[in-house]
């Protein structure tokens, strides 16, 4: 920046002098604002050392310098020179100290830099100057990778403006001269044009063991001059998940101001901030990282995120930034969907400019892989800050699937004494095995990917309940508004996931295009909602079939499905109406397990038939009829008891008779 003031009452006999500047106040156009990477290394001068009211030099650490000067004045033969240093202050208002020292000169100016809050533009404003007339002050700002200042991120033309107050106002009128300059090119020589916006995202485990506990790392970067990143949102594959249960999750008001404790951190982040090949790093090398702790529910989803940043920024504090996100849990999958609110785009004047978002989840026991070995990908949306939007992806995959086991145990019973009004019923439980997990694996079991069992014809679809299925759209708007009629059961599932457990009803919902209602039963628990659906298949043969094409890759210890009896159970019973019930009978049904590492179990099942009466044994037959005959007396007790002997007596073993 350079002001030139005619002189000509000092320089020429006949000249006119002018009126010496009192105030100042230049504006810089809008775009052009602080480098955030400046602060790295950046400090400060104290007011002791600008030495600001006496006549010394100032003894500014080197490192507060940001700029040079020069005044150019009649009254000396040479020009004075000097540093101009960043004072004590604190963004959105810093201060300046231009020194310049010359001929035994020492020239002291303070000057006020405000930052606007929303667009970072800078007003510089130095008030009541000393009367020196001067030709030519030139300020000079530093360059380079740490430049003081840098340039709007659009080409066009900028105007700077001004506003000089002589010492002789009110009678004469203040100057506002005026510059302007041209940016016609971007970053590196690139042309002109619409900004492109295409951030990079790399993410992924630090262990591409199956089912093995597991840190992870996600990358965001968005290279010089693109648009600036606004918000985030992106879907984590199926079967990476992290143990709640062993979190306690951070509740308001807290999770606003984060201020949650250790014990709801699951990890920390690093971002960049800046133009050019130095942005600044926060947290700077040295400092304590920035957490991020886990929450409770969050704009309507169960769980969030409170990411808790303290802006140290050389010797600038600029606060505690808190960013938000929600974090969504699939029904159908279990993956989650984490968004996050706006990103700040400007604190207290600077802009922030974020060029890279680095987050890491360590915590220890609680991020673990999936038990599928398939291909996956860490995919979601970024946004501008000017409304563009760009997808982002990463690869994803883990390995060594094969290692797991698959040995569910799967144990099936119904109700012997049934009826017509009130159906069958059907409890279907699924235990996995208990064992030692192994190092570092979170399960040494592959989780269930899809089950189809086939009833058997004994226990059939009741149709009367079928008819009465609740409509997919009414079950999509709210489960509870279903019929009655069409709840058939429930469920509860055991996860080390979760605090509690799994519970929730089983409703035969309808869907347009299917030829049976499905069976879907809404699992519920600690804010989160997974909904297992099984289609229905009846054969010509009246077989029914029920698949479960999609189970969550999530780790379970224990599953229960109860169909219960009612007017409207889910299954009737195919047998003659003179025998009613199922004891005696043998049923089986056809089972097909899949693992999510692709392993399959083949089995026939039994199914246990409760509430039947022990068949008696000889003894208890022979002991009832004895007691039987003691109603009885004289002959006619003694033939009765003698008939119950040889009924239900030991029998006598004939022996052979040898010559």
């Amino acid at each position: 920046m350079e002001v030139k003031t005619p002189q000509e009452g000092l320089t020429a006999v006949e000249g006119l002098a002018s009126s010496d500047i009192k105030d100042t106040t230049v504006t810089l156009p809008e775009g052009v604002a602080i480098n955030p990477g400046q602060a790295r290394g950046l400090a400060t001068c104290s007011q002791a050392q600008s030495a600001v009211g006496t006549e010394a030099e100032p003894s500014c650490p080197s490192a507060s310098k940001v700029g040079t000067d020069e005044i150019e004045t009649p009254l000396l033969t040479h020009s004075l020179k000097g540093d101009v240093y960043v004072l004590d202050s604190n963004p959105p208002n810093l201060k300046l100290l231009v020194a310049a020292s010359g001929e035994g000169v020492n020239l002291k100016l303070l000057g006020d830099v405000h930052l606007d809050d929303a667009t970072g533009r800078l007003t510089t404003t130095f008030k009541e100057t000393p009367e020196l007339p001067f030709t030519n002050f030139k300020l000079s700002f530093s360059g380079g990778a740490q430049a003081a200042l840098y340039t709007p991120p659009k080409c066009g033309s900028y105007k700077t403006t001004s506003d000089f107050t002589p010492w002789s106002t009110p009678s004469v009128a203040d100057a506002f001269p005026g510059s302007a300059f041209v940016i016609n090119s971007g970053p590196g020589g690139s042309a002109c044009g619409a900004q492109p916006f295409a951030p990079t995202l790399t993410a992924g485990a630090t262990t591409d063991q199956a089912g093995g506990f597991t840190n992870f790392t996600m990358l965001l970067t968005r290279p010089d001059g693109q648009q600036r990143i606004s918000t985030l949102q992106f879907k984590t594959p199926k079967g990476l998940l992290g143990i709640i249960s062993k979190v306690q999750l951070c509740q308001e008001p807290q999770a606003a101001v984060g201020t949650c404790s250790a014990a709801s951190q699951i990890g920390h982040t690093t971002v960049e901030a800046g133009p050019g090949p130095a942005p600044l790093v926060i947290p700077e090398p040295g400092q304590a990282p920035a957490p991020i702790y886990l929450t409770g529910g969050y704009k309507g989803a169960p769980y969030g995120l409170s990411i808790a940043v303290p802006v140290l920024a050389g010797p600038f504090n600029l606060g505690t930034v808190v960013v938000r996100a929600s974090i969504a849990v699939d029904p159908h999958t279990a993956q989650l969907t984490i968004t996050t609110d706006p990103l700040p785009s400007i604190l207290d004047g600077v802009p922030t400019d974020l060029r890279a978002i680095n987050a890491v989840v360590d915590r220890p026991g609680f991020m673990f892989n999936p038990t599928n070995c398939e291909s996956q990908s860490f995919a979601g949306t970024a946004t501008s800050t000017e409304g563009a939007s760009a997808a982002i992806s990463s690869h994803f995959q883990v390995g060594s699937c094969r290692s797991l086991t698959f040995k569910p145990d799967f144990k099936v019973s119904t109700a012997g004494q049934i009826s017509k009004a009130n159906g069958a019923s059907l409890d279907a439980k699924i235990l996995y095995p208990t064992m030692p997990a192994g190092s570092n694996q979170a399960s040494s079991q592959a989780n269930v990917q899809s089950v189809k069992v086939d009833l058997p014809i004994q226990l059939p679809s009741r149709l009367t309940t079928l008819q009465k299925a609740c409509l997919a759209k009414v079950f999509e708007e709210n489960p509870a508004r279903c019929p009655k009629e069409s709840l058939v059961g429930k469920a509860t599932a055991i996860t080390p996931v979760l605090p509690v457990p799994f519970t929730g009803p089983a409703y035969f919902v309808s869907h347009g295009g299917e030829a049976f209602p499905s069976l879907i039963v809404v699992l519920q628990g600690y804010g989160v909602t997974v909904d297992l659906i099984g289609t229905t298949f009846i054969s010509k043969a009246g077989i029914t079939s029920s698949t479960f094409k999609q189970v969550p890759d999530v780790p379970i210890t224990s599953f229960e499905l109860l169909l219960p009896q009612g007017p409207f159970s889910a299954l009737g019973a195919n047998l003659p109406h003179e025998k009613f019930n199922f004891c005696g009978q043998k049923l089986v049904m056809p089972t097909l397990f899949k693992a999510q590492n692709g392993l399959e179990i083949h089995q026939n099942t039994p199914i246990g038939v409760t509430g039947c009466r022990k068949a008696l044994t000889s003894k208890q037959k022979l002991a009832a009829a004895l007691k039987a005959c003691h109603k009885t007396h004289g002959k006619k007790r003694a033939s009765c008891e003698r008939t119950a002997h040889r009924k239900y007596g030991a029998k006598k073993t004939s022996r052979k008779k040898h010559k």
